[in-house]
């Protein structure tokens, strides 16, 4: 009887500790959103968000603009090298150059 008490206790102090691991990770979770949300904020980045309006652009507010919107730019980058490295090996982008910097 004694050992059946000992585990009931051990599982509800695990389940606790799990409970308690799962909140952790979902702060993290929000931090990190805030995180993304804040440095797009601080790069300016923005989102054509409706095709009949190109010129019409949406602020990064959320981790599904962000993941939008990194979507666009790597697309933007396979049109120019297939992938990061070319990009550089090939001398088609320069971080030197203002130009080039402006886009990135």
């Amino acid at each position: 009887m004694k050992m059946v008490r000992g585990l009931s206790i051990l599982f509800i102090v695990l389940g606790v500790v799990a409970i308690a691991i799962g909140g952790v990770f979902i702060s993290q979770g929000f931090a990190k959103n805030k995180l993304i949300v804040d440095r797009m904020e601080v790069e300016k980045v923005s989102l054509a968000l409706d095709p009949n309006n190109p010129d019409v652009y949406t602020k990064v507010e959320d981790i599904n603009a962000a993941q939008e919107a990194s979507d666009v730019i790597a697309e933007h980058r396979r049109g120019i090298a297939p992938s990061y490295q070319e990009l550089l090996a090939g001398g088609r982008y320069d971080p030197t150059n203002p130009e080039h910097l402006m886009y990135a």
